[in-house]
């Protein structure tokens, strides 16, 4: 059975966001989600418990460059 969920920790996003060099508000329209959002994805508390699906995993990782067979190209 394939796994339809990533469990991951505050550390995830946050590294994450660091790694883009994003603000809040530039992560938030990335991800198509309001600021608030956000806030609360990234929320140490809230991410104790959090699961991310398959695709949301998939596309941090893109995002991060550590998708381990896609990788990402910025176009002019």
């Amino acid at each position: 059975m394939v796994n339809k969920y990533h469990s991951i920790d505050h550390n995830f996003l946050i590294e994450t966001q660091k790694k883009l060099g994003y603000s809040d508000q530039e992560m938030a329209d990335v991800l198509g989600i309001a600021i608030k959002t956000w806030f609360n994805r990234k929320s140490e508390v809230a991410t104790k418990r959090k699961l991310l699906s398959k695709l949301e995993y998939e596309y941090f990782l893109l995002l991060r460059g550590d998708h381990p067979q896609l990788k990402l190209e910025v176009t002019k």
